[in-house]
């Protein structure tokens, strides 16, 4: 499971609202490759697969692979200006 800032839910209500496209959540992506191993990406997205897991943030969805969903476990979804979304991943 993982947490959704204030901040990050601002970020995506207004993400959704300037798509037209009908998109209906927020995906979290983790892809092996990067300088550490993996690549974190946050996404508009609007297929949502049979094995996707998801959390409901206000009238809003996050949604994530089983993959990503272990690699994010514990983790929180913030924003700021600067680096536009930041997924702050927990020590092990």
């Amino acid at each position: 499971m993982i947490t959704v800032t204030d901040p990050a839910l601002l970020f995506i209500s207004k993400a959704l609202e300037m798509d037209d496209s009908g998109t209906k959540f927020i995906r979290v992506v983790v892809t092996k490759g990067g300088c550490a191993g993996f690549n974190y990406d946050v996404v508009i997205d609007n297929k949502f697969c049979d094995d996707d897991e998801q959390i409901e943030v206000g009238e809003y969805r996050v949604v994530f692979d089983p993959f990503t969903a272990t690699m994010i476990d514990g983790s929180q979804l913030d924003f700021n200006a600067v680096s536009y979304t930041h997924l702050t991943l927990p020590t092990k």
